[in-house]
């Protein structure tokens, strides 16, 4: 049996308007409110093609974010939107001037986060370090390991579109459950364990190593699955 974990049916079908760019993830919201905000219909696949993209698309989400956090001390959905729109109407969608030309220096900015600091693994192997909790925030990076007892598709381009038995991530995500969360319940159920790893350490290991749970290579690629 073939568990497609997007639509529970025998294709994938992408909830959402897909990203214009990649053509391949579900397109995120990263904006301003009001008819007409662009980046509606955009993921962050890639840099656009100007220099202004990402301080105006950090500036956008300051400013998505601030506007939400006023909403918050309202009892009441219904509170909430007519209190969006009386904002929406007096000030407009953009009241920044973020997509009208307003210089980079006046822009809203996002609050500083804290880095956590990375750390080099390169002499201890991934599948010998101790495992993380679900809910770590301990580490910068994470890869996890999900072990399916029946060939499933997942809700990841990483996969292709084949079922697999195997399925290996790396997330920055904190916690990084909820990175495993997105693949759907069947990936956060077959979970085999979290641990602390970069992305090129991922991709070695899903190459290179077995299943901690039953032994069996990792690696999902789309050729060996057909020889399979």
């Amino acid at each position: 049996m073939v568990v497609d974990t997007t639509t529970r049916a025998a294709e994938r079908r992408p909830r959402g308007v897909l990203c214009l760019f990649c053509k391949d993830r579900v397109a995120g919201y990263e904006g301003s409110y009001g008819d007409g905000a662009p980046l509606a219909l955009g993921c962050r696949c890639s840099p656009r093609d100007t220099a202004e993209w990402e301080p105006r698309v950090t500036a956008a989400t300051a400013q998505y974010l601030d506007r939400t956090a006023r909403l918050e001390h309202y009892r009441t959905n219904a509170e909430r939107l007519a209190a969006l729109i009386a904002d929406v109407s007096a000030h407009g969608a953009d009241p920044h001037r973020i997509w009208d030309g307003a210089p980079l220096a006046d822009l809203p900015q996002l609050p500083t986060r804290e880095a956590l600091p990375s750390h080099d693994y390169s002499d201890d192997p991934p599948l010998t370090r101790p495992r993380c909790a679900n809910e770590c925030r301990e580490h910068a990076e994470h890869i996890y390991i999900a072990c399916f007892e029946e060939p499933t598709q997942l809700r990841d381009s990483d996969a292709d579109g084949i079922a697999i038995r195997h399925y290996v991530g790396w997330t920055r995500q904190h916690p990084p459950i909820r990175r495993v969360s997105q693949h759907g319940a069947i990936c956060r159920e077959s979970l085999v364990a979290i641990i602390p790893g970069s992305l090129a350490e991922e991709d070695s290991l899903k190459v290179n190593e077995r299943c901690p749970k039953c032994g069996d290579p990792l690696w999902y690629g789309a050729a060996r699955q057909r020889a399979t």
